[in-house]
């Protein structure tokens, strides 16, 4: 669905209704209703940033749950030693 939006109205109070030769227009002051673009540079910027941000975060929780999950055998000789009796 293509969004549109009055550039004079408050985003929070916009109604829309079409013309008769099918254009959009503002209810409240009369205005064409302009295309809003899908992506645009603030929003793409944005998702960059915040991957720049979040991406290192995700990769230290990732690795700490890898550590976590891998068991740890203590090294010393008696371990050692119990692990060649047992095979």
């Amino acid at each position: 669905m293509v969004k549109y939006y009055c550039p004079y109205c408050s985003f929070r109070y916009q109604f829309h209704k079409i013309k008769g030769n099918g254009k959009l227009i503002c209810v409240h002051c009369g205005e064409h209703l302009i295309k809003q673009q899908l992506i645009n540079s603030k929003r793409l910027i944005g998702v960059v940033v915040a991957f720049a941000f979040l991406a290192p975060l995700v990769l230290m929780i990732i690795f700490v749950i890898n550590d976590i999950t891998k068991e740890k055998l203590p090294i010393n000789s008696e371990s050692l030693v119990q692990l060649y009796l047992d095979k």
